[in-house]
C-alpha cells in the first residue's frame, strides 16, 4: 500500500452536477462576464461559445489531461480553454485580447 501511494501524485474528482450546481453554461456565464468588460455577445455567439467550450475542453483533456499537471497550472490549463473558447465564437482577437485577463480573472474567481 505504502508503495502505491507514494507514485499518487495527483487526484481529480468531477463533482459537478452532484456537490457543485452551476448557474447556467459556461457560454452564457463567459458571455455575462464579458459583457461587463464591453463585450456584448449575440445569442449565436453565446451558443457558439458553449460548442466552442465542449470542444475544446474535450480536445485540450486529451492532450493536457488532470487539468495540465504537471506540465502547467491548472489556472493556466483554464485560462486557454476559455481564450480559445472565445475565439471559437470568432470575436475579434484585439478585442478580445484587450479585456481577456481582466474577464478570465473574474471567470475564474467565481
Amino acid at each position: 500500500l505504502q508503495t502505491v501511494m507514494s507514485f499518487k501524485k495527483l487526484i481529480t474528482i468531477d463533482c459537478t452536477g452532484t456537490l457543485i450546481q452551476v448557474r447556467g453554461t459556461a457560454g452564457s456565464i463567459y458571455a455575462r462576464v464579458a459583457s461587463k468588460w464591453g463585450l456584448d455577445l449575440q445569442l449565436k455567439q453565446i451558443e457558439s461559445l458553449d460548442e466552442g467550450f465542449l470542444k475544446i475542453y474535450g480536445k485540450q483533456s486529451k492532450e493536457l489531461p488532470n487539468f495540465g499537471y504537471p506540465d502547467v497550472s491548472s489556472q493556466n490549463w483554464w485560462k486557454k480553454l476559455v481564450y480559445e473558447s472565445f475565439l471559437y465564437t470568432n470575436i475579434s482577437k484585439k478585442i478580445l485580447d484587450e479585456h481577456f485577463d481582466n474577464i478570465f480573472d473574474e471567470i475564474y474567481d467565481e
